[in-house]
């Protein structure tokens, strides 16, 4: 029974052996590695780490290297800035428009207030030569006004002045003081007479309005709008025409005043006049309702007329006696007229 039972597990114990041998075969062969297969749990690790690395990274820099770190923090501390800046930006390009702005509105400001005060100064020393001529050919026996009221007056009006930058080289021109010393100086000569002639001492009025109603239309600029030219020069050809028909006027004093005028008087009559009536038609040619407004001063003016007549006259150029009431009429007659002009002129301006 026994060697039975020991037959029986021998087989077993022999395939053992066998099954034994076989594996240590299969050990000793050389067989290449099997590849390993990565696993679901690393390549989502990967890729997070990557999407990390994409999410913190700015302009290609990593926050987690020492340079990237300090680059990171200098990021942070300037981009709070960056609105701020951009306020600032603004602020101050706004507040340079105003600046600007104010700069340009305080200019107009000021070239008002001087074209203005060298209108009104103009016309005192238009008036006032007026008065002197009338005084002076009539040998002071006729007198409209007292004539110191009427300095005081025209001093009044350049003490005010904003004394404009006069584009001459004249000294007198250059200071207010010394014009208004130059002036009382001449003043008191001719009020005494004392003068080389009455031409002379007419002159100098010419010339100062001459100087103040240059600067006067350069104050004024030239505007390119529509609409806006043709007033500015209707408003200096009208500046113009009071001008030189004030200066006709002196000369018309003198005729009836002393009777008769010499070929230069003659001649600067003529010319004025002549100037003063181009001016008046020029005005009207950039400003149409001045020609309206100025046929209706024609037909409602009574005293025109009369100027008329005078003017051809003078113009007869025949030796008269010095004839004091006429010459005050025609004084007053031509004193009118270009106050009716002035108030065209005002309504242009």
């Amino acid at each position: 029974m026994k060697s039975n039972d020991a037959r029986k597990v021998a087989p077993d114990n022999g395939a053992e052996a066998g099954g034994g041998g076989g594996t240590k075969k299969e050990k000793d062969l050389d067989l290449p590695p099997m590849p390993k297969r990565p696993s679901l749990v690393s390549i989502d690790s990967e890729d997070e780490n990557k999407m990390v690395e994409v999410k913190t990274g700015i302009c290609g820099l990593d926050p987690t290297t020492g340079k990237g770190k300090q680059i990171h923090l200098i990021q942070m501390l300037l981009l709070p800035f960056v609105p701020i800046m951009a306020l600032i930006i603004q602020n101050s390009i706004n507040m340079v428009s105003v600046l600007e702005y104010q700069h340009g509105m305080q200019e107009t400001i000021d070239q008002v207030q001087i074209s203005t005060g060298l209108g009104n100064v103009t016309e005192a020393l238009q008036s006032e030569r007026a008065e002197i001529a009338f005084y002076l050919f009539t040998n002071g026996s006729v007198i409209r006004r007292n004539l110191s009221e009427h300095f005081a007056y025209t001093n009044s009006l350049i003490n005010d002045l904003k004394w404009p930058k006069f584009r001459i080289e004249d000294e007198l021109f250059q200071n207010k003081i010394l014009f208004r010393i130059r002036l009382d100086d001449f003043r008191e000569k001719i009020t005494n007479f004392d003068t080389p002639s009455i031409e002379a001492g007419i002159a100098f009025y010419n010339r100062a309005n001459y100087i103040f109603l240059d600067q006067l239309t350069r104050e004024i600029k030239e505007k390119d709008a529509s609409g806006v030219w043709r007033p500015l020069l209707a408003y200096k050809n009208m500046i113009r025409a009071i001008e030189h028909l004030g200066i006709s006027m002196v000369f018309g004093e003198q005729y009836f005043g002393r009777g008769n005028l010499d070929q230069s008087s003659y001649i600067a009559f003529i010319t004025n006049d002549a100037l003063g009536q181009d001016f008046l038609n020029a005005s009207q040619n950039f400003a149409y309702w001045i020609g309206t407004r100025y046929k209706v001063m024609q037909k409602d003016y009574p005293w025109y007329s009369n100027i008329t007549r005078r003017r051809l006259e003078i113009l007869g150029r025949e030796k008269i006696k010095p004839d004091f009431e006429k010459a005050t009429e025609y004084f007053y007659a031509m004193l009118g007229y270009l106050d009716a002009l002035q108030k065209v002129q005002y309504e242009i301006r």
